[in-house]
């Protein structure tokens, strides 16, 4: 199981990689923040896997970007 000091220990690791890609995607510097943050509370909530890797970060930050780009069209 992913646990809370694993996922802490991501945060620090990778918060400024994934802050600069939502930043590049949207343009925002407040909702890449929330986007980010976003990504790591759901991974609290809910995600039972002992895998989360960069990649797996790097994929949730886009497709959240790239919903929040479509909602921000409709």
């Amino acid at each position: 199981m992913t646990d809370k000091t694993h996922i802490e220990r991501l945060f620090r690791e990778h918060y400024r990689q994934l802050h600069r890609l939502a930043k590049i995607l949207l343009h925002d510097d407040e909702l890449a923040r929330d986007i980010v943050h976003d990504v790591f509370a759901s991974l609290l909530s809910g995600r039972k896997e002992n895998t989360v890797t960069i990649g797996f970060l790097l994929n949730s930050v886009r497709n959240r970007c790239l919903l929040q780009l479509s909602v921000g069209y409709i």
